[in-house]
């Protein structure tokens, strides 16, 4: 049961977010988060890292394998 309502929740706060209402709203989240001090460095830190590893769908990133040969 708890499995199920955790997965119904991550589901429900996605489409949330992917909602105009919900988009500004975590916009508003990630301003206030950029303001802090600290936390600025952190989160823009690990924001480059996940875009990084998880490019937009049009990019050739991570698309093609590649065989490196070392001596």
């Amino acid at each position: 049961l708890g499995f199920v309502t955790s997965i119904v929740f991550i589901f429900l706060v996605g489409v949330f977010v992917s909602s105009w209402v919900g988009a500004s709203i975590l916009w508003l989240g990630e301003w206030f988060i950029k303001r802090m001090p600290l936390v600025k460095h952190i989160y823009s830190a690990s924001k480059q890292i996940s875009t990084a590893i998880s490019p937009d769908q049009n990019t050739q990133a991570f698309k093609e394998v590649a065989i490196i040969r070392h001596p």
